[in-house]
């Protein structure tokens, strides 16, 4: 595993960079001296002893005095482990009392935009959230520019939508068709293709409609609103009849 990955890894745990490499160092060297890792990390001494003290507390180092000097020792990755999991559970708790505020409420959401493909990718997996086994989710007009950005993404969102029993109807230009044809082959799945190009793209969740807009920005505006929703139902019904 590259270092900038485990790194990245201990920084869950909340190890700072010097935390991470003071940490690393120690578990490669076991019983070192303080002296010896800020002369081989070239590190301010202040930094390291900060360091190995909020590594000691947190019970991934261990400290043996040997004739008036400490050396240093890893206490192991089970003792990460354990860190791990505690953090993983308290994160898990977090989510589950946030899911009881009704911060997302569609009821007080009512519209919102959100910047970026990244937005666009929270947004549609809120909405899909929300649906259950049975119902069905409409696309209008998807533009290829989306495809070509995002497929890797699209391909695993669908198979999640499938893995919980949700269809699609999805209306696509004629120029995303080689994309079309991979979705022609899911369970779950119907697609449609318009004579002509349309510059509307809209995606249906039940009460819940998002209308992207893909360019230089992205951009994508939600909107939860049962009427708001059945117009762009029926306006897709009418679409779907005279789609290929």
């Amino acid at each position: 595993m590259d270092r900038g990955k485990v790194g990245e890894a201990l920084s869950l745990i909340g190890l700072t960079p010097i935390d991470s490499e003071i940490y690393l160092y120690i578990s490669a060297n076991p019983n070192c001296r303080a002296g010896r890792i800020i002369s081989e990390l070239d590190l301010n001494r202040s930094k390291v002893y900060d360091s190995l003290n909020k590594l000691s507390k947190m019970g991934l180092l261990s400290c043996v005095l040997t004739n008036y000097v400490k050396r240093y020792a890893s206490t192991g990755p089970e003792m990460l482990r354990r860190i791990y999991e505690g953090r993983s559970q308290a994160m898990g708790e977090t989510i589950e009392y946030l899911s009881t505020l009704a911060l997302h409420s569609p009821e007080k959401v009512g519209v919102r935009m959100v910047d970026g493909e990244e937005g666009y990718k929270s947004l549609k997996e809120e909405f899909l959230s929300r649906m259950k086994k049975g119902q069905e989710m409409l696309i209008l007009g998807a533009p290829r520019i989306v495809f070509e950005r995002l497929e890797p993404y699209l391909i695993q969102f669908h198979k999640r939508r499938r893995n919980m029993g949700v269809d699609l109807r999805a209306i696509y230009n004629t120029d995303v068709r080689k994309y079309g044809k991979i979705r022609e082959k899911w369970s779950r799945t119907q697609v449609r293709y318009l004579h002509k190009g349309s510059t509307a793209w809209v995606e249906i969740f039940n009460d819940s409609i998002m209308i992207p807009a893909f360019s230089d920005r992205v951009i994508t505006i939600g909107i939860t609103d049962p009427s708001i929703a059945s117009f762009f139902r029926s306006y897709f019904e009418t679409l779907w009849k005279g789609a290929r």
